[in-house]
């Protein structure tokens, strides 16, 4: 959605576009304008004769929870499920993504910037969002603004549990053919059916010989 206001990671994720992801993630930038065509965009998928009408909608990409500030002020109602994952698993797992991605229109893909671009996209989120969310505690813990934390490992462990806390959490009225879909899911699908990718740091950091990479005074193993 945000690509239509020319904001969002996808175009530097395919092209080698430094200054227009550092750009993105400026704090100087008002991202208000964003949110008005998320609006817009949402008004627009709604106006057919209704048949949307009254329904949530769910929006799922990294780059929202690096907006939990504009988001809450465009949509003071909403519903934000906060993921976690360890920061020495998460990076990896980007810097992969876009070494391939960035191939798709490039022979010369620069690992290093790569990985760079990473951790300052990675530190910029946690500054912005942990900062933000410190701010507002107090906001947040009497239900001011709605914020739930999974843990990528709790999700794993037991992934009907977490279901279970964000349908609470949500307030949401799931179906009988709605539950059964979860629970076939559960059993036919997901990381228990196919073996997950394990990315591999040693390609892109130094990892020490405790398999460490990220230096502790970090502000992604900080708010951590």
């Amino acid at each position: 959605i945000q690509a239509f206001e020319f904001n969002t990671r996808l175009f530097a994720a395919f092209m080698r576009a430094p200054d227009y992801l550092r750009w993105i993630f400026n704090s100087s930038v008002d991202l208000a304008y964003v949110m008005d065509w998320h609006e817009t965009f949402v008004r627009h998928l709604m106006s057919d004769e209704g048949r949307h009408q009254g329904r949530r909608w769910l929006f799922k990409a990294p780059r929202y929870l690096m907006m939990v500030e504009e988001i809450f002020a465009k949509y003071p109602d909403a519903y934000i499920v906060h993921t976690h994952r360890h920061p020495e698993k998460s990076v990896p797992s980007m810097a992969t993504l876009e070494t391939l991605t960035g191939g798709v229109t490039s022979d010369d893909v620069e690992t290093e910037l790569v990985t760079r671009l990473c951790i300052e996209l990675y530190e910029y989120a946690a500054n912005k969002t942990m900062q933000w969310r410190l701010e507002h505690a107090d906001e947040i813990s009497t239900g001011k603004y709605k914020i739930l934390d999974i843990h990528l490992d709790e999700m794993k462990a037991d992934t009907g549990a977490v279901v279970d806390r964000i349908i609470e959490f949500a307030d949401l009225n799931v179906s009988p053919e709605e539950r059964e879909a979860i629970t076939e899911f559960q059993k036919n699908f997901g990381i228990k059916k196919h073996k997950p990718y394990k990315p591999k740091p040693e390609l892109f950091f130094n990892v020490d010989e405790n398999g460490h990479f990220m230096p502790d005074e970090s502000p992604i193993m900080q708010y951590y």
